[in-house]
């Protein structure tokens, strides 16, 4: 099951690890898989925010979000030949 993870942090210890408030529709998920909704926490403005979003990598220059599902298993070999990677690899 390659790309896939676990999110098993209480919605307390999120909180108070980074002293923000979790969103409602955040729950314990064992099988995350590519494209579905994952508790991110970011900082922006120097404050931190966590909030529910896809899991995954759309290009910006992609037509169909059904790309993103080829994305998932990213090759070294290739990274470099590749354009969704090959701007992220400086």
């Amino acid at each position: 099951m390659c790309g896939r993870f676990t999110s098993s942090q209480r919605r307390e210890t999120i909180a108070e690890r980074f002293q923000i408030s979790v969103p409602e529709d955040y729950s314990e998920r064992f099988n995350l898989a590519p494209t579905q909704k994952a508790l991110i926490v970011r900082e922006r403005e120097e404050e931190r925010e966590a909030l529910m979003a896809r899991w995954g990598l759309l290009p910006h220059w992609a037509k169909d979000e059904r790309i993103s599902y080829k994305l998932i298993n990213a090759r070294t070999e290739t990274l470099l030949e590749k354009p969704a990677f090959r701007s992220l690899v400086g």
